[in-house]
């Protein structure tokens, strides 16, 4: 049988893998400082003592492009976005893990993310806030006391991170194979969200092409096994 089959195979197996990435990342288009995910692809050489005339297309590890989105205003107090690198620290119950989702809300008294979980201060505790609080460049929460005086409750645990330690979880939060460092000198911009660095248009314009691959490798399946019918009435 020809070997094409192994191509084709291949082939239409790690363009359904990377429809797959492409569709993750179409699908969070519009999510807050979601990170594009890239499907990269390797050629082998179909094994075997014949020529190499042949290889066959293997799925490598995803990687994640961990670019700054675009900063985009949304006029809350509470929401918050890095001027560069930075990453929140969010307590869950797998432990502690980082983002750059900065839409934070108020949940008992504490400053939490949008699924409840508590974001960390520099000492690693809950940060208590009211509906009153703002952050500030400094990641500082100013509360209101009874004068209306902004006063200090808290700083927010802002970190940097080695990119290539990070591993996305299921949650869309990262985890860290290296120690953090402490970013005393990142800058936040108040009242505002980073946006996903997915771009939209490109998704679906990658779509349509994979898909276009897709077809052609179906296509090269279908004319092996034809050939191989053909073949196969000439020799009886």
């Amino acid at each position: 049988m020809d070997k094409v089959l192994f191509t084709a195979m291949t082939g239409g197996k790690t363009v359904l893998k990377q429809m797959d990435a492409v569709s993750q990342n179409l699908a969070n288009g519009s999510s807050v400082a979601y990170k594009a995910v890239e499907q990269q692809v390797k050629s082998y050489d179909v094994p075997g003592d014949n020529p190499k005339t042949r290889v066959m297309a293997v799925e490598m590890s995803p990687e994640i492009n961990l670019s700054g989105g675009a900063i985009e205003p949304t006029g809350r107090p509470l929401d918050v976005a890095f001027s560069g690198d930075g990453w929140f620290t969010i307590a869950t119950s797998q432990g502690n893990q980082y983002t750059r989702n900065g839409h934070f809300s108020v949940t008992n008294g504490v400053l939490t993310n949008s699924k409840g979980e508590n974001v960390l201060s520099e000492d690693g505790q809950a940060l208590q806030v009211n509906g009153n609080s703002v952050i500030n460049g400094k990641g500082q929460i100013l509360t209101p006391d009874e004068k209306g005086v902004l006063q200090l409750s808290g700083t927010l645990k802002m970190s940097f991170l080695d990119n290539s330690s990070l591993t996305r979880t299921d949650s869309g939060n990262f985890i860290s194979s290296k120690p953090e460092v402490l970013a005393d000198t990142a800058q936040l911009v108040g009242g505002s969200l980073e946006s996903s660095n997915a771009n939209p248009v490109q998704s679906m314009v990658e779509i349509i092409e994979l898909s276009r691959r897709f077809d052609l490798n179906m296509k090269m399946i279908k004319t092996a096994d034809e050939n191989d019918r053909a073949a196969s009435k000439l020799l009886a």
